[in-house]
């Protein structure tokens, strides 16, 4: 049996890297493949609209994710203590 420890982070209210538009999903999927962060997007089955992004948390994720600025020096502490899998960006 396989247990993967999963963390949500919330993308709201904040604003990524020095290009407004990265403070959307497809801005920060976008940003995740220049930096070679493979995820998957997700979308609503409603109306299609970005839901959510998961990331397998390898190597050095958590330090391109920081160096990016997805996610912050406090929510990379606890990522890293925590020891999680996956992370999911909402």
């Amino acid at each position: 049996m396989n247990i993967y420890k999963c963390a949500f982070v919330s993308m709201k209210g904040k604003q990524l890297g020095e290009v407004i538009n990265y403070d959307t999903l497809h801005g920060v999927s976008t940003l995740l493949w220049e930096d070679d962060i493979d995820h998957l997007t997700y979308c609503e089955e409603q109306d299609g609209q970005l839901s959510h992004h998961e990331i397998e948390v390898v190597e050095d994720t958590l330090d391109k994710l920081l160096k990016n600025y997805i996610i912050d020096l406090h929510e990379y502490n606890e990522l890293y203590q925590a020891d999680v899998d996956f992370i999911y960006l909402i």
